[in-house]
Formats: C-alpha cells, structure tokens, sequence
C-alpha cells in the first residue's frame, strides 16, 4: 500500500511539472479575440477633377455688388428664369434664409390647394431619416451636410403640422413669411439687379473659372496630354462680376488621375461607387466611361447621370473608388505570428495553445485583412483559421499544446 501511495504522489508531482514547465514561459498579459467574418473594399484613393458642359453668368450691375443666389445649389431651372439678385450688401446667411422661407411659401401654397388629411406614417419614417443624416453629418463635421439636413428636417416637420391639422391658415401663414422675407431683403442694401439663366438646366452658385477648361464638351475624344493641359491651365479671368454659372446637362464627369495598374483593374462600362473628399456622406454610383492611358499613370473618366441638389461639386477633390467588396477576417497585426514555417495565428481552444494559418491580402489600419479560406479544409500540418476561433492577440512564450491558465490574483 506505501507503494501505492508513493507512485500517486509521484505521478501527481510529474503532471504538476509538465503543466508548470508548459506555462512558465507563458506571459499572463494574454489578451485574446473572437474572429468574425466582416465585410472589407478594395478602394482606389487619388484626385478627382470634376468636367461638366457649363457656361459661366455674369451680372452687369456695378462691379461692386455681389450676387445672392436665388435658388438652391444644383437646383434645375428654365430659360430666363431669375437665379441671382445683385445687392450691395451681400450675406449668404441671410440669402438662405429667404430661399428657406421661400420653399416654404411654395409647401403652404400646394397645402393649400390639396387635402393634407391622412395618415403620418411615411413622413415620420422621412423625419426619422432627416435626423439620422443630421446626426452623421454633424458627426463627421461636414458642416454643408449638416445645413442641408437640418433644412430638410425643418420642412418635414412642417409639412406633418399641415398633415395633421395643427396648420390650417395657410394665407395668414403665407403673409406672415412674406413680411419676413421683405424683412430680409431689406438687409442687404440696395438691389442693383437680377441675373437670369439664358437657357434651361442646373444652377450653381460660385464660379471658378475653369468652366471653359474643364469642360466635357468633346469628352469622348479627350487624350491624356490634352487632360494634362488642363491641369496647367489658368482660369479665365474677365473682369465681369461673377453670378454662378449653369450646368446644361444633368450628366457630368469625374477625372481620375491614377497607375495604369489601378485603371485596368477596372471594367469600361461597370458600375462603382465613387466618394468624392467634400461629399464623404453622399457616395455616389457612376459608369467608368473611359480610361486615358499615359503610360506609368492613367486618366480613369466616370460617368454620373444625375446632378443632386446640396451636393458640393467643387473643382478639385480627392476621391476614393470602390472597386469590389468582399468577406474576410480582420486580424489584428500584434495576433500574426511565425511558426513551422508557416504564417498566421495562435489560438486558445478552452486552455489548449494551437495554431492556424491565414492567406493575408492586404494591411489596413493595424489590422491583416485576411482571406476567408475555402470549406473544405487542405493538406498541411496546420488547419486554416476559422470564424468563431478564438484568437491570442497578445503574449509571448506561445507553443502549440501548451495550456493557458491565468494566475490567481
């Protein structure tokens, strides 16, 4: 029986060594992950330069007013259809103020004439989403965003009063916004004028006097050194007062200076989402229309059909194109490890150190974007990572079959 007893003990104080000599090496700042599947784009970042068929509108008050816009930016209008006033103290925070209130008279003026009885659920899902943006934008700092919600959401809200009865004068409420907007008017000083468009299509409040360069007229022969020339050129410069310019079409392009390797990496006439610096919020879908090859670099041309109102179509922006999206694992750089000769992570199943490669695509903001390996599982001594694996980001000593448990504090 002594014998017995000694053989457990023995045997006990063999196991107690193995598990130590196993784990003394084994830090305790061991932090781990749980691996999921998310989704990832492959994304083009370079310069953007948008072209659009355009004429420039000059006003020929005094050199020394400026012009208020009359209608928002991007909104459509016809031929000799007023888009500026000429005042002598211009403030684009009181111009959009009438325009605001303006808008108002045309909603009080349709309320009017229809009958506003019913039901509040779609408006309110339309409010529930103006906040949304509203909260994004501000979030974001896009300041210009922001307004444009915040306009959006006042609107809303009005046009649920009328929906609900709670806005039934609509003439004395009429009235009250013009006096307002007489009010304002008055602020600015003497009008020295009006501008009107020439012909119909799209307005836009400031010029930069690239209208005449950057043009799209002739886009479908445009050549890599003719595109380079207009990177050189100067803006026009007339002396005239500026009012803006008018877009003639609703389609307008987007050139896309980039390696000729990201260029044919791309399909003429596939679709891809373009996001443009000054318009982060509002991704936009256009049609790579053309690519202008100049050998090392490249000219990618997208097509966009349609002009948003709000949108900031400034000259020069950089952009980033989305050329695919996919699923894959992100792993932290810290958890990427060395071992056997192969690449990729080591795991802790219940208390049990092992280890699983991983394909690893790309680097991406302290993270490995990882490829998500095939189901049915390869020859090699080690398996592939899995979703639901639990990862060791941190921790040193790492061996596979050592066990990890953390020390008593």
């Amino acid at each position: 029986m002594i014998a017995y007893a000694l053989a457990a003990v023995v045997s006990v104080g063999f196991v107690y060594y193995v598990f130590r000599r196993f784990t003394d090496d084994l830090s305790d700042d061991v932090t781990t992950l749980y691996m999921k599947e998310t989704t990832a784009s492959d994304v083009i970042l370079c310069d953007a330069y948008i072209l659009k068929d355009e004429i420039p509108l000059y006003s020929d008050a005094a050199a020394s007013g400026s012009p208020a816009p009359t209608v928002a930016e991007g909104g459509k209008v016809g031929a000799r259809d007023k888009v500026a006033d000429i005042y002598v103290d211009y403030s684009p925070a009181v111009t959009n103020q009438i325009r605001i209130l303006e808008d108002q008279i045309s909603f009080y003026k349709r309320c009017a004439s229809q009958n506003n009885s019913g039901g509040t659920g779609a408006i309110d899902e339309t409010i529930a989403g103006d906040i949304v943006s509203l909260c994004r934008a501000s979030a974001s700092g896009d300041a210009v965003g922001a307004v444009g919600c915040r306009d959006r959401l006042l609107s809303d809200m009005r046009r649920r009063e009328a929906l609900t009865g709670k806005i039934t004068d609509y003439e004395e409420k009429i009235a009250a916004i013009e006096r307002e907007i007489s009010s304002l008017r008055a602020s600015l000083g003497t009008s020295l004028g009006s501008v009107y468009a020439p012909e119909a299509g799209y307005y836009f409040s400031s010029s930069d006097g690239y209208e005449r360069t950057f043009t799209s007229e002739g886009i479908s022969s445009l050549t890599y050194s003719a595109f380079r020339d207009m990177l050189s050129a100067s803006p026009e410069n007339t002396g005239r007062t500026s009012a803006g310019k008018l877009a003639r079409d609703y389609r307008w392009y987007t050139a896309c200076p980039m390696s000729t390797e990201d260029a044919l990496s791309m399909t003429i006439g596939r679709s891809y989402t373009v996001t443009l610096s000054k318009n982060a919020l509002y991704p936009m879908e256009m049609t790579l229309y053309r690519v202008l090859n100049g050998g090392d670099e490249s000219v990618a041309i997208f097509r966009c059909d349609r002009i948003m109102e709000g949108y900031d179509y400034d000259r020069a922006q950089t952009a980033s194109v989305t050329t695919a999206e996919r699923q894959v694992f992100k792993v932290p750089v810290t958890a990427v490890r060395q071992y056997d000769g192969d690449e990729g992570v080591f795991v802790l199943d219940q208390v049990t150190i092992g280890f699983r490669r991983i394909d690893i695509i790309r680097e991406e903001n302290g993270y490995f974007l990882c490829a998500i390996p095939p189901k049915e599982e390869e020859e090699g001594e080690h398996p592939w990572m899995r979703e639901n694996d639990v990862v060791v980001v941190t921790g040193t000593g790492l061996a596979v079959g050592m066990t990890y448990a953390p020390k008593q504090k």
